[in-house]
């Protein structure tokens, strides 16, 4: 029975994580709407939330079966354990810097089993992209670009389509994924 409730708090755990980004844009809408969107009181209890967060991520990192359960998720909840990760992560919530590499194997780990990269990795609002590519490597071409205004380096990744070279997209994952971390 014991391991019966372990389990029913890990998957509790890891699906309030799935679950939080949509419920924290769904309180910041209402807020919005309610003309309390920089309240403080608001903002203490989101600070909070991101603290619960990263300490059910520790637990997380440290259990094994939990790490495996995590490694389970696909589609729209992988995406969003993934984008909460990265998100603790770059906004330091994590208390120590071994939790930091912990999290970042995770998220490799993750990224290779469903074949996703967290969000922030990918922006919108390029305009004015050159027709060809300035330099071009293994996993990507280089072109010249504008983001908001500004002349910018922008990276192409290539995608495959073959099963031979799905290491090799997995390889650009997990490199992606430390860069960004990094």
């Amino acid at each position: 029975m014991d391991d019966y409730h372990e389990t029913m708090a890990a998957d509790h755990s890891i699906w309030a994580i799935v679950n939080s980004s949509d419920s924290r844009k769904t309180l910041l809408k209402l807020a919005t709407e309610l003309g309390i969107y920089g309240d403080s009181k608001l903002r203490n209890a989101l600070r909070e939330d991101e603290e619960r967060i990263a300490e059910a991520l520790v637990v997380i990192m440290n259990s094994e079966s939990d790490r495996a359960a995590v490694l389970r998720l696909d589609g729209d909840a992988a995406q969003s354990f993934l984008d909460v990760v990265q998100n603790t992560l770059d906004r330091g919530f994590l208390p120590e810097k071994v939790h930091n590499s912990k999290a970042r194997r995770l998220m490799i780990k993750l990224s290779e089993a469903c074949d996703r990269l967290p969000s922030s990795l990918f922006i919108t609002g390029v305009t004015g992209r050159a027709e060809h590519a300035t330099f071009g490597g293994g996993f990507g071409d280089i072109y010249q670009a504008t983001y908001n205004g500004q002349a910018v380096a922008l990276k192409h990744i290539r995608t495959f389509h073959r099963d031979a070279e799905q290491r090799r997209i997995r390889l650009v994952c997990s490199c992606f994924v430390l860069f960004l971390s990094a």
